[in-house]
């Protein structure tokens, strides 16, 4: 969908848009947090032991057969298949709990709402401090493939939005014969 749209907007309108929408993100997400401390500080909780260790271990496994389920499907798909490897990092490094935390939140107030809040706040906590944490040893240890950082083509980086300006001066700069390429040599009035 990106390339389509930065075609058809101004540069300037691109990048009011992804700021905006980078500021909006950031903003969305640090109130949700901000609500889940004082959430976690000054809220009623309602601890069952029984209750959190089931919805922890649940999450878990829910987390683990819908990655393992959905991957099995998209493999048939796919030429680049999704390694073992690939599935258990996927799984193991998604966090859970924002939405989750939302909606328990509005929830009529009862001691079952406390109880609910209490278990999302610990999946969250577990998630974002047990497997956060441990995440890039995981990835280092299981040798998975990562992300190499590739620099564009001459091509992409003259098309792309930020660029254009750059290519069209890259060409106006060089000299005569090198801007047309071999086939002014053939034409000699191009």
């Amino acid at each position: 969908m990106r390339p389509y749209v930065e075609a058809n907007i101004s540069h300037k309108s691109y990048t009011t848009i992804k700021y905006f929408l980078k500021m909006w993100s950031s903003v969305s997400e640090t109130l949700i947090f901000i609500f889940l401390g004082v959430s976690t500080v000054e809220g009623p909780h309602n601890w069952n032991w029984i209750f959190v260790i089931f919805t922890l271990i649940l999450c878990l496994l829910s987390r683990v057969l819908g990655v393992v389920g959905l991957t099995f499907i998209i493999n048939k798909f796919r030429i680049v298949k999704l390694t073992k490897k690939d599935q258990f990092i996927v799984a193991y490094g998604g966090l859970r709990g924002a939405i989750a935390f939302s909606l328990g939140f509005l929830l009529t107030d009862n001691e079952m709402k406390h109880m609910f809040l209490t278990a999302i706040i610990t999946v969250i906590f577990f998630t974002v401090f047990v497997q956060g944490m441990t995440i890039r040893p995981l990835v280092e240890l299981l040798a998975v493939k990562r992300k190499k950082e590739s620099k564009g083509s001459i091509n992409e980086e003259i098309h792309t939005q930020g660029n254009k300006a750059k290519g069209s001066e890259m060409i106006n700069n060089m000299p005569r014969d090198e801007q047309h390429g071999p086939a002014c040599e053939l034409n000699p009035g191009a």
